[in-house]
């Protein structure tokens, strides 16, 4: 949580040794990368950039917060989604993959546990 502003958010941390260090140094200007893209993107079916910064030997890539968990944890504890439910998240991932292949970014690691639903599914 943000101190000042009770803003909620999601906190990607990744360690490492030293920003010097040869393979960290790679790990990081990677991280940066990422973030870069990061930046760019704006869209309600992608999850928003906050913000970064090195904490403790951690790189931390701070993201916006989705509070209904990921769709494969909806199956696994649900089961099967009826067909209209399935239209209306292939609908919206699509919507986001179309947005993203404009920007030209790819994602690579499409999956259920990255598919994250807000509040309200």
């Amino acid at each position: 949580m943000n101190a000042k502003t009770a803003e909620i958010f999601a906190v990607k941390k990744l360690n490492f040794i030293s920003p010097t260090s040869g393979v960290d140094r790679a790990l990081i200007q990677k991280l940066k990368k990422e973030i870069d893209i990061y930046r760019k993107l704006e869209h309600p079916n992608i999850v928003s950039y906050i913000g970064s910064e090195i904490v403790d030997q951690k790189f931390c890539i701070y993201l916006e917060y989705i509070t209904g968990g990921s769709l494969e944890g909806v199956y696994q504890k649900y089961g099967a989604l009826p067909a209209s439910m399935v239209k209306t998240y292939l609908r919206q991932i699509v919507k986001g993959l179309a947005y993203l292949h404009e920007k030209n970014v790819v994602h690579c690691d499409l999956k259920g546990a990255n598919l994250l639903l807000d509040s309200d599914g």
